[in-house]
């Protein structure tokens, strides 16, 4: 590191084993003196910052020093390596100081310290903590108490702990949404140091990329914390209300320090809740997590749950769900773990949900991307006509019960808007997609009943019912002899989508629901029937009606770089008929 010798003002370097040095730590101004102007001797008396370093050296002379740091000018900034490795050891600089000199250009006379618009800057907090010897001084250089004699009126204004001021406390045993509060103020000229300046409070180290910009750098900070610690207090942050009604899907991550302001009380409990999935994980999509869900019993929609997270407002020994924080998390997909921070205003109490046998509380592991977004929309199904389902079809006649073997498959009859479309020749699977414009459908309010949130198209595919007829030793396929009888009519498949009811915290749903019913046939009439009832989603299994019952399954696929849900016949036995 760079020394300046508070005798001759000229730079001294050393590879280790520094002298002891005191550090000035101030507010950037005007001409300041640069590690460039003492390098080629320019004649820097006639710069305004050449008064400050001078005095500061002489205020480091008095007090027994020979050498003194200073950032203006102890550092080649032309130099990127130099900068970012600067940056990266300057807590550990400052700590390592025997004194830190702290001038505040802005306070003369009466003043109180605490008025300085030093005690607002970003690189100034890790200055102030850092260093175990703070003495200030105002602007004429008149000595205006230590940090010491100001610890008391510093914790109020800052929020700062006084362990923390004093260094009797580990800083990294301090929950990391509480050293966020303390720059949840301060500001920077430059917007990546937001993120730079807070690198030795959390004991990381990054490269340093100016140019791009305050979120990047803020989330690349975060990210590096997380990999770093398993403290789930990074998450303990809140957004004003009308900022959060705003956005719909958030991050577990937050935009900046502001949004931690309120989040200094918390602390991290002796008891935690146990994860049953591994530490937190960044990755390349986004960040992986093992929260304890509880769902909200009044959301209807059943995508939001409150994850409680390990930090607490109450004592150590404190097992209360009420005092901890919690974040309410939506499901984005039907077929995914995906999910978003929503109204990250409100924090809720989950202990009298839990207590009152309401909901339970389980541990998942769950996806957050660092922008969430609902994954592309599946608006469509797709169904193999080969697919078969085998059953037994009893008839009466005068020899009593007779077992006759048959089949059942599916026949498409795709109408607008739907479109039919062969995927391969060797597979005779059909995908049919809903028109984009249908993607949209939402609850128009709180009580709107389900057919009112159904969408009108609907895909309709014939289930054909074949006897299996013995000839020669063999079986053949015919159609069943017994229609057109109603009780053996063959029955449609109807399939379709529709909105989610309103969720507990009010905003937009993430996905369509798909749903599935049997009809007697595609009359208007019958399909109309369909489309008025209430319990499509209520009821998880429709089977078919008639001798050839079988269910069926819809699960996710991907086809030609889409995703659909496939139609799966499965086999049903109606035990009542034994």
């Amino acid at each position: 590191m760079r020394l300046l010798n508070t005798e001759t003002l000229k730079l001294e370097f050393f590879q280790a084993d520094a002298p002891r040095y005191a550090v000035l730590s101030h507010r950037w101004e005007e001409e300041e003196v640069t590690y460039e102007d003492i390098r080629t001797g320019r004649d820097v008396a006639q710069l305004k910052g050449y008064s400050k370093l001078r005095m500061s050296a002489q205020v480091a002379k008095g007090a027994g020093y020979d050498h003194i740091w200073i950032d203006t000018c102890c550092i080649d900034k032309s130099s990127s390596a130099e900068l970012s490795e600067a940056i990266n050891s300057m807590f550990k600089w400052y700590k390592a100081s025997a004194e830190c000199i702290a001038y505040l250009s802005d306070i003369e006379g009466s003043r109180s310290i605490l008025e300085s618009r030093w005690f607002s800057r970003g690189w100034t907090l890790q200055e102030m903590i850092a260093p175990k010897q703070v003495n200030f001084y105002d602007r004429h250089w008149e000595p205006r108490g230590s940090k010491s004699d100001w610890k008391g009126a510093i914790q109020k204004n800052t929020g700062i702990p006084s362990g923390a001021l004093d260094g009797t406390v580990d800083l990294n045993t301090i929950p990391i949404c509480c050293k966020m509060s303390w720059a949840a103020g301060r500001v920077t000229t430059r917007g990546e140091d937001v993120a730079y300046c807070l690198l030795g409070i959390f004991n990381v180290n990054m490269p340093l990329l100016y140019g791009e910009g305050r979120d990047k750098a803020y989330r690349r900070l975060q990210e590096t914390i997380v990999r770093e610690n398993d403290d789930e207090s990074i998450f303990a942050w809140t957004a004003p209300p009308f900022e959060a009604l705003q956005v719909d899907f958030w991050g577990l991550l937050a935009p900046s320090p502001a949004y931690f302001r309120d989040s200094r009380s918390y602390s991290i409990p002796r008891f935690k809740t146990w994860r049953t999935e591994g530490p937190l994980e960044i990755t390349n999509r986004g960040l992986k997590a093992s929260l304890a869900l509880c769902p909200i019993p009044e959301d209807m929609s059943k995508t939001q749950f409150l994850a409680v997270l390990n930090c607490s407002r109450s004592s150590e020994h404190s097992t209360s769900a009420s005092s901890s924080f919690t974040i309410t998390l939506q499901k984005l997909s039907e077929f995914e773990d995906q999910y978003a921070r929503v109204r990250p205003d409100k924090i809720r109490s989950v202990d009298s949900i839990v207590l009152a046998g309401q909901a339970q509380t389980s541990t998942r592991p769950i996806f957050v991307r660092s922008d969430p977004r609902p994954t592309d929309p599946v608006l469509g199904f797709c169904a193999d006509k080969s697919q078969k389902v085998h059953f037994d079809f009893p008839t009466n006649s005068h020899e009593g019960p007779v077992v006759l073997k048959g089949f059942t498959n599916i026949e498409l009859e795709a109408s607008n808007p739907w479109l039919c479309q062969k995927v391969t020749d060797s597979r005779e699977v059909y995908s049919v997609e809903l028109s984009e414009d249908m993607a949209s459908a939402e609850a128009q309010n709180e009580t709107s009943s389900l057919k009112s949130r159904r969408l009108d198209a609907v895909l309709r595919l014939r289930c054909r019912s074949f006897l299996l007829e013995e000839a020669d030793g063999n079986f053949q396929a015919r159609c069943s002899p017994f229609q057109p009888s109603p009780s053996y009519e063959d029955p449609y498949l109807l399939l379709g989508f529709e909105a989610l009811p309103r969720n507990a915290m009010g905003n937009r749903s993430a996905f369509l629901k798909p749903w599935y019913a049997f009809a007697s046939s595609s009359e208007p009439e019958a399909v109309q029937a369909i489309l008025t009832s209430e319990n499509l989603l209520e009821q998880s299994v429709h089977t078919a009606p008639g001798h050839s019952q079988f269910q069926i399954e819809l699960q996710a696929t991907t086809l030609n770089f889409r995703t659909f849900y496939e139609v799966n016949v499965v086999s049903f036995t109606d035990d009542r008929s034994t």
